[in-house]
């Protein structure tokens, strides 16, 4: 199965420092939603927040050898 660029964004508001969003590759907006920022899986313990509150966006066809997440943003000051 290919595997895609996602847009992975938090739908509610986030404190200074924490994260906001991230383009991860995952072969499904299931499997996206469920990726950590840092390029984990959540797991039963550990998690950025609840998948019913993030949004993902296909961005496109991810090239091969592309793998976890490709880049993050952090909420910063005044946001």
């Amino acid at each position: 199965m290919a595997n895609y660029l996602w847009l992975v964004t938090l739908d509610q508001h986030t404190v200074q420092g924490t994260y906001h969003s991230a383009v991860v590759v995952a072969e499904s907006a299931p499997e996206a939603k469920c990726m950590l920022p840092t390029g984990r899986a959540i797991g039963s313990q550990v998690t950025w927040c609840s998948p019913d509150f993030v949004s993902v966006r296909c961005l496109g066809i991810a090239e091969p050898g592309l793998e976890s997440v490709i880049c993050v943003s952090t909420t910063s000051k005044g946001e």
